[in-house]
């Protein structure tokens, strides 16, 4: 998982150096997933966070059957949520109408945003950014 989907502040989360993951993989996976309370293990490369490794379960509760972000399970694990009235800049500029923008931030930056004539639709717009594209794989 891209480190900018990752809701927990990341110096809060085991780190493991690439090299080391590599040879400790299976610990990584079961420490990742292990029950009742599995957390991100951060993968870094020259002590820089790259990747995240975490629980397929707690990757789909981070989205609804709907494709929709679970924002209350983004919120509760720490990740924050702005909301602004602003002109839509998207639009021409003679038909401007004001709306509600939507922005949840994680430790990583902006993950996700939505907008809306009405703070309600500004959240229920609410999806993920891509993450950036990684040039080099992490293995």
């Amino acid at each position: 998982m891209p480190i900018s989907n990752v809701s927990a502040p990341l110096d809060s989360l085991p780190a493991w150096p690439l090299s080391e993951a590599r040879a400790k993989l299976g610990d990584v996976v079961r420490k990742a997933t292990s029950a009742p309370m599995p957390r991100p293990q951060i993968l870094t490369r020259h002590g820089r966070p790259v990747l995240a490794v975490i629980a397929a379960t707690e990757l789909e509760k981070q989205e609804t059957g709907d494709g929709r972000l679970d924002i209350e399970a983004l919120l509760q694990a720490g990740a924050s949520l702005q909301v602004t009235f602003e002109l839509n800049e998207q639009a021409d500029a003679d038909f401007r109408e004001p709306e509600y923008v939507a922005r949840v931030y994680s430790s990583g930056g902006l993950i996700a945003i939505g907008a809306g004539a009405s703070l309600g639709e500004a959240l229920d717009a609410l999806h993920a950014l891509p993450a950036p594209d990684m040039f080099e794989p992490p293995f």
